[in-house]
């Protein structure tokens, strides 16, 4: 499994969790970037798949 940290307390966070058992805090599921790629990626297959 994937280990990550918390942003705010630097607890390590096992894979799966909504919050950081510590602090409380919030843990997103996916980061900034990946929504970013799918964004950007996604529609461009789309648009591929049907412009042919």
């Amino acid at each position: 499994m994937l280990s990550r940290e918390c942003k705010e307390c630097g607890e390590k966070l096992s894979a799966g969790i909504s919050s950081c058992p510590t602090c409380g805090t919030p843990v997103a599921r996916f980061s900034l970037g990946t929504w970013i790629i799918f964004l950007i990626i996604v529609p461009m297959f789309i648009y591929g798949y049907f412009m042919d």
